[in-house]
């Protein structure tokens, strides 16, 4: 419940873009302080300098009336917040959702990929914040073996060295009433993956390219990719099985339905945080194919399967595993996502966390 004091308590919850997860955290945040939105947007070249001196104005002008600055990734746009919030002895927290915590070579993806200015902010921002919280615990210090046998180290602690800065592990959290199975009609042998596709590094990087071979070894069950941009489509159409399918952007309450039809979830991603289709396709009673990577193994637990390796025999084998499943391993990925990643339970954690933070001095 909110107490006054908490109602008392100013938060500057600073974004990037509007994707449910970050809004979820907002509304969350609403519930228990005042809080105050500011969009800082994603622009390239000379406009993100513009949103850079922007940003400073405001904070400028508006820092002093926050007594906590909550920001969602690590990048240009949470240098200046958790700066002015340690000269002016406010708090800051940041929180690691994935790309702000890698460096994959192969797809040249990842904050710390280029040591560059970029990667210089960001390295500062976590120094200088209070707390860092990601949504796994790879996002820390970790290693991916799936994209390169040798392993390749992940997590902030591998890149900025002797960080002081305490880390929490919170999980994203997934409304299990807005994502179900509808009923209606049973499940259909078919293999969805959902992802934005825009460009060969999301293609490459999200195991679109895999998800084909795969499909192109099984001829007779349906496979469908949800999220793919015009442009994508197109280059994906030179080499399209027949039984691949291509979905442009669905609205996100449109998604439900799309996803509830399907028996298997694939997510072959060569990196991630704790991936929200991914849950969300589980909570909608799909069974789960993962590689081992991040969160992915956690978020599947012992309801689906992991892909230990990039190999196409093996991926294809435990998708033909998976199809042969009963209903009752959907049901069972359903009950992971509610017992262990619920947005009560993201709620609890994070308001304690937050509270715990402003008490401090």
């Amino acid at each position: 419940n909110t107490t006054m004091k908490d109602s008392q308590k100013k938060i500057l919850f600073i974004k990037l873009s509007n994707s449910t997860f970050i809004i979820k955290d907002e509304e969350m945040l609403k519930r228990h302080f005042d809080v105050t939105t500011y969009f800082y947007g994603t622009e390239k070249g000379l406009k993100a300098g513009f949103s850079l001196i922007k940003q400073f104005f405001y904070l400028l002008f508006n820092v002093w009336k926050f007594d906590l600055i909550y920001i969602w990734f690590a990048d240009y746009h949470s240098f200046l917040p958790t700066l002015f919030a340690k000269i002016l002895n406010r708090k800051s927290v940041i929180i690691v959702g994935g790309n702000d915590a890698v460096s994959i070579p192969e797809i040249e993806y990842g904050i710390f990929y280029k040591k560059d200015l970029r990667s210089l902010l960001a390295s500062w921002s976590y120094s200088l914040t209070n707390l860092i919280l990601p949504v796994h615990k790879s996002l820390i210090e970790g290693v991916n073996d799936y994209v390169d046998k040798e392993g390749i180290k992940i997590g902030v602690k591998n890149f900025v060295k002797g960080l002081k800065t305490k880390f929490v592990e919170v999980p994203t959290g997934y409304d299990c009433n807005k994502w179900f199975f509808k009923d209606i009609m049973p499940k259909e042998q078919t293999v969805v993956t959902v992802a934005g596709i825009h460009n060969m590094k999301t293609f490459k990087g999200k195991g679109i390219d895999l998800f084909i071979e795969v499909a192109k070894r099984i001829p007779n069950t349906k496979f469908i990719i949800i999220g793919v941009s015009p442009a994508m489509s197109v280059f994906i159409k030179k080499d399209q099985p027949d039984n691949v399918i291509i979905q442009t952007y669905i609205p996100n309450d449109k998604l439900v339905g799309y996803i509830s039809k399907a028996k298997i979830y694939c997510q072959f991603s060569l990196t991630e945080g704790l991936p929200n289709s991914l849950c969300e396709a589980m909570l909608c009673e799909c069974i789960p194919v993962g590689s081992n990577v991040n969160g992915i193994p956690d978020g599947i637990g012992d309801t689906g399967y992991i892909l230990k390796e990039r190999d196409v025999n093996i991926a294809t084998e435990l998708v033909q595993e998976a199809l042969a499943e009963d209903k009752d391993l959907g049901k069972k990925a359903r009950q992971h996502i509610i017992d262990n990643y619920s947005h009560d339970k993201r709620e609890r954690s994070l308001i304690k966390l937050l509270e715990i933070e402003l008490s401090q001095n």
